[in-house]
């Protein structure tokens, strides 16, 4: 029994560090390497959602800009509307020009030994971009808002009959 026992603590002894390593334990290497591609994904993800929001505002500009040239078709004044909607189209430019920057710096940074540190300047620039798209979208707002038709303003006629 003695026998078994001992065989059964060499064998623990020599296979334990060999299973947890393959359980889950890793090199340092292995988890900065885990870090960055968890980097890297989140990146990717997060690009993702904003190119996703700018199609969103470039298709809802296309129709305004449609809207406009109808209601310029008929004389209406589109003076602001097209002022709000070169605004909506300058901030668009401005957050897509920006994350295509931000998508070569995250290359550098996904590799980095520290990519904590070397994310933080691209983080504070993508707010930057989330506030261009904010801006384009209010914009928008605006430029829709000033092609509504006003509902003509009934008078009231008084006769001067009472009932």
């Amino acid at each position: 029994m003695s026998k078994i026992i001992s065989l059964v603590i060499a064998l623990a002894i020599v296979v334990g560090p060999t299973i947890t390593l393959a359980q889950g334990t890793s090199t340092p290497e292995q988890k900065l390497l885990d870090r960055q591609e968890r980097a890297r994904s989140h990146a990717d993800e997060v690009f993702s959602r904003l190119d996703n929001a700018i199609e969103r505002l470039n298709k809802l500009l296309v129709r305004v800009n449609t809207r406009i040239a109808k209601e310029e078709a008929l004389a209406t004044n589109v003076v602001a509307a097209k002022v709000a909607a070169a605004d909506a189209q300058k901030a668009i430019d401005n957050a897509k020009s920006s994350i295509e920057k931000f998508r070569t710096q995250v290359v550098a940074a996904a590799t980095s030994t520290k990519p904590i540190q070397a994310f933080q300047p691209i983080k504070t620039g993508l707010k930057v971009v989330i506030a261009d798209i904010k801006l384009a979208q209010k914009k928008i707002v605006e430029a829709i808002k000033s092609l509504r038709h006003k509902p003509a303003t009934a008078t009231s006629t008084e006769d001067g009959a009472d009932e």
